[in-house]
């Protein structure tokens, strides 16, 4: 998968799943850093066709009103460390990736993972 690490998350997180194979980065990595706004990271998620990877409600927001950025993963844990995140993602990262073969967003949850936009 090719993501781009939302500022809400660690740039371990993109090291991580690097490691794993993805091409991952950062949105730290961006010319403007940090002070990249949410629709400029869409923008660029999109022309690299990368999935933002984020817990900010305002992506799916934006996903759900204009279809931008193109492809979703919602992080819906609420407060959790690093390392427990990656616990979770890291054992459902195969069937995150089938997920976004049929739908454009995909929400990781305690004990479920939603799909939802149907990919056309």
């Amino acid at each position: 998968m090719k993501l781009i690490i939302d500022n809400m998350l660690s740039r371990k997180l993109a090291w991580l799943l690097r490691r794993e194979g993805h091409d991952a980065a950062h949105v730290l990595d961006l010319p403007d850093a940090g002070l990249s706004k949410d629709r400029s990271i869409a923008s660029v998620a999109d022309a690299e066709q990368r999935i933002v990877v984020t817990k900010d409600w305002d992506f799916h927001n934006l996903h759900t009103g204009t279809g931008s950025p193109a492809q979703l993963l919602a992080i819906r844990l609420g407060n959790i460390s690093d390392r427990d995140l990656w616990t979770i993602l890291y054992a459902r990262l195969p069937q995150i990736e089938q997920g976004f073969t049929q739908a454009n967003v995909v929400e990781v949850h305690d004990s479920v993972l939603v799909f939802s936009t149907p990919r056309q």
